[in-house]
């Protein structure tokens, strides 16, 4: 197998193979905070001019491949595989959409199968890889629709520029194999007056307002204190933190 990158076409997306015109794009890209977060897990910085062209190169090699995502004409993103394992018949993806006004539409889910079709479809490929932030709900869900299923999960497997620790996914898709009987993700649970759903991130600032009590804290433990303090109606000063101080500490 040679890594011949084609155009892959969907009823939305494009990928075409990358050139380096596409270098600056993938600077802009990963020099954005919550996109580098969603990909790798943590801030490493911005990403220069030259690591830029660096990613470009190793995603270009003998044993990888890379595409340029695009929507209406317009790049928006990026795939690759690499580590792509002849004797094995396997190798690791990535995707990613770079331009935040079109996340949550779907684009990268279809960029996804594209890919997985390409790899196991035409080049014959037993089983692809991938890791993803633990904390990048959205992109698991997509991944899940594609038929990926989380495998593990590596504690603390990357490292931010801030020097905290951070936990990926491991997911992979092995060519005729069904999906697991056992469903791994937390059942929703409904009573006659409640519903227990999954924690996810869009719950934090709902959970932030409704734990924001002093009652609630008196009783669990000391509260924490914030780097701002209020004053209640007799003027006397009060343990409530700001909110944007109490969601940062979920």
């Amino acid at each position: 197998m040679s890594s011949v990158v084609p155009v892959l076409s969907g009823p939305r997306v494009t990928l075409r193979p990358m050139a380096e015109a596409d270098i600056p794009l993938l600077a802009r890209w990963f020099s954005d905070r919550e996109f580098q977060r969603h990909q790798w897990g943590a801030w490493h910085g911005p990403m220069s001019p030259d690591g830029a062209r660096g990613w470009f190169d190793r995603m270009t090699r003998e044993d990888a491949g890379a595409f340029t995502l695009e929507h209406d004409g317009r790049p928006i993103g990026f795939a690759n595989f690499r580590n792509l394992n002849e004797k094995h018949s396997n190798a690791d993806i990535g995707v990613g959409i770079g331009e935040q006004d079109l996340w949550g539409r779907g684009l990268g889910s279809e960029a996804v199968g594209l890919l997985r079709d390409h790899l196991l479809g035409t080049r014959g490929l037993h089983r692809i890889r991938l890791h993803v932030a633990a904390t990048n709900d959205r992109a698991i869900a997509s991944y899940r629709k594609c038929g990926f299923e989380v495998e593990g999960i590596e504690r603390e497997g990357v490292r931010g520029e801030d020097g905290g620790w951070a936990d990926m996914a491991v997911m992979g898709l092995v060519a005729g194999r069904p999906r697991p009987v056992f469903d791994p993700r937390p059942a929703i649970l409904e009573g006659r007056y409640v519903r227990l759903e999954p924690l996810r991130m869009d719950h934090a600032a709902g959970l932030c307002d409704a734990g924001d009590e002093d009652d609630i804290w008196r009783h669990v433990a000391p509260r924490p204190r914030g780097p701002t303090a209020t004053r209640d109606t007799s003027g006397a000063p009060s343990t409530r933190r700001s909110r944007a101080t109490s969601c940062r500490s979920l």
